[in-house]
């Protein structure tokens, strides 16, 4: 299984305002898994960007045939940035998504 990815741009019809700020635009990275696709969001009030995720995605190895086996893939990737955690739903949500469409 391929994974690859593609950054994204949101602009917003209504500013986001939380306690740490607000924006006017989403800087985000698709991820896809073959046929699934799913959206990693940048969160910079916890230190994510859209250039971390790519560079976190980059030395992901092939998956090989088995989906479910991405927890480990990515698992060892955790252990170098902590800080991408809203990566690993993207990309589960890739893998449901491919999954759902079979």
């Amino acid at each position: 299984m391929k994974l690859h990815w593609e950054p994204i741009t949101l602009d917003l019809k209504t500013t986001f305002r939380v306690a740490h700020g607000a924006s006017d635009q989403r800087h985000n990275v698709l991820v896809y898994l073959d046929d699934g696709v799913g959206e990693a969001a940048a969160v910079p009030y916890y230190g994510e960007t859209r250039e971390g995720i790519i560079e976190y995605l980059k030395p992901v190895p092939d998956l090989g045939d088995d989906p479910f086996d991405m927890d480990a893939v990515l698992g060892r990737r955790s252990l170098i940035f902590p800080c991408l955690r809203f990566l690993f739903s993207g990309a589960r949500m890739a893998v449901s998504t491919m999954i759902a469409t079979k």
